[in-house]
């Protein structure tokens, strides 16, 4: 087997090629043309991988107990509304009832008052 123009082994039933640099060997995917990651890189990037993950599972958590939150306080706010309605058509029924009596007591004091001045016509 010879090195390629770039000083390279192909493998080509492994679809790569094997490079040195120095004291480090290297291996190259034959399609893409790019240096595969050596084991202390793929830790590396695992480790990144791995924590960025973390981070996301950390930035999920906390978006969900806001959403929590939020949810409890749009609740809350409900429940209030809800108060604030049924107190409010209390006191229209409370005005309803109050305006009733007064026409009562109106229609009543009419009648009392026509009462009377029939009654002081018949004396008269």
């Amino acid at each position: 087997m010879l090195p390629d123009s770039e000083g390279c082994l192909a493998l080509p039933e492994m679809g790569l090629k094997i490079g040195a640099d120095g004291q480090k060997l290297f291996f190259i995917d034959s399609v893409t043309g790019k240096i595969l990651l050596n084991v202390t890189e793929l830790k590396q990037a695992l480790q990144s991988e791995e924590q960025r993950a973390i981070e996301e599972a950390k930035r999920a958590d906390a978006e969900a107990k806001r959403a929590d939150m939020e949810a409890e306080r749009a609740k809350t706010e409900a429940c209030r509304a809800e108060r604030e309605a049924k107190r409010a058509e209390a006191a229209e029924q409370r005005v309803i009832a109050e305006t009733q009596r007064a026409n009562a007591e109106a229609k009543a004091r009419l009648a009392a008052e026509a009462e009377i001045a029939r009654l002081k016509a018949l004396l008269g």
